[in-house]
């Protein structure tokens, strides 16, 4: 409960919500109404840019075993890759991802963490056979003790970019990071 407390403590010291949002000159900020032609109505249209998953995260920690396979690249006929003219590889088939195993691995682990999950993965399969291109993963939710740890770190993490931002650049903590995983573990 010590690690919970703390936490709120921390997220207490550095709260601060304004009354009423102001400029810098004191006058109330006011959002401004959008006028409509008389019976029309407007419609929210899809959004082209900005960041959207490549991936089904959500899907993929269900909390069921999964093989996840890596897309067969197009082969140039000399064991080579075939690029496109932007330069990106081009797959014969496309499966579940197209990066390299190793890779695949931090992205799974990060897009847990990000959604307050714990991602197990294996490049074996059940009978201990090493998987070529393919990964076994499952996903859980982490238990209380690991979501305060996660919310703990999330926040030294954001002090830490806040004094870079700040322009010191000194880190928060000369401690090196440990995963959220072993932390609840000592």
């Amino acid at each position: 409960m010590l690690a919970y407390e703390r936490m709120v403590a921390r997220i207490n010291a550095c709260a601060y919500l304004a009354d009423e949002p102001i400029t810098g000159s004191g006058e109330k900020i006011m959002a401004k109404q959008v006028k409509l032609k008389k019976n029309a109505e407007f419609t929210f249209s899809a959004s082209k840019g900005g960041m959207s998953a490549k991936y089904p995260w959500d899907e993929w920690f269900n909390g069921d075993l999964l093989l996840l396979e890596r897309s067969v690249e197009k082969d140039d006929g000399q064991g080579g890759q075939v690029k496109d003219a932007d330069g990106n590889i081009v797959f014969s088939e496309k499966k579940d991802y197209e990066v390299a195993k190793e890779m695949m691995v931090p992205k799974l682990k990060t897009a847990a963490r990000r959604r307050y999950k714990v991602v197990q993965t294996s490049r074996k399969d059940a009978d201990g056979n090493r998987l070529v291109n393919a990964l076994i993963i499952r996903a859980r939710d982490m238990d209380t003790d690991e979501r305060t740890a996660e919310d703990l770190l999330r926040a030294e993490e954001k002090d830490a970019k806040k004094a870079e931002a700040e322009g010191n650049g000194q880190p928060t903590s000369t401690a090196p990071a440990i995963p959220m995983t072993e932390q609840v573990a000592q």
